[in-house]
């Protein structure tokens, strides 16, 4: 009877692909499929981009070429920045509500997006 200790054969075996591999090596073909749409973008327009604009624009490529499983794929991973699971209520401060504010309209401002100053 064997009593622990390395056994022959046993383990993972050299070179298998675990989860993490197979998602690195999932990301990085979805990175050179949008690179081709990424060429046509001014290097202004690529600062701008969220993740949410990296899965839209991932999502439209799959639905125009029909490939409904790697759209589907796409959506599931894009979901979480879509749909955000609600948080608890926060208790902030007035004063962490101006800074929180002021950071939005900077951020806007830097996007070149105008907004109104609702106060």
């Amino acid at each position: 009877m064997s009593r622990g200790g390395p056994q022959p054969n046993s383990g993972r075996k050299p070179g298998s692909k675990n989860k993490t591999t197979l998602e690195k090596a999932r990301r990085i073909i979805a990175g050179v499929e949008l690179a081709a749409k990424i060429d046509n973008l001014t290097e202004e327009q690529i600062q701008a981009l969220t993740p949410r604009d990296v899965f839209r624009l991932l999502l439209q490529e799959y639905v125009r070429k029909k490939d409904w499983g790697k759209a589907q794929e796409v959506a599931k991973d894009w979901a979480p920045y879509e749909h955000a699971k609600r948080s608890e209520t926060l208790n902030l401060t007035p004063e962490e509500v101006r800074r929180i504010a002021d950071t939005a309209r900077s951020e806007a401002a830097r996007r070149g997006i105008s907004v109104e100053d609702a106060e």
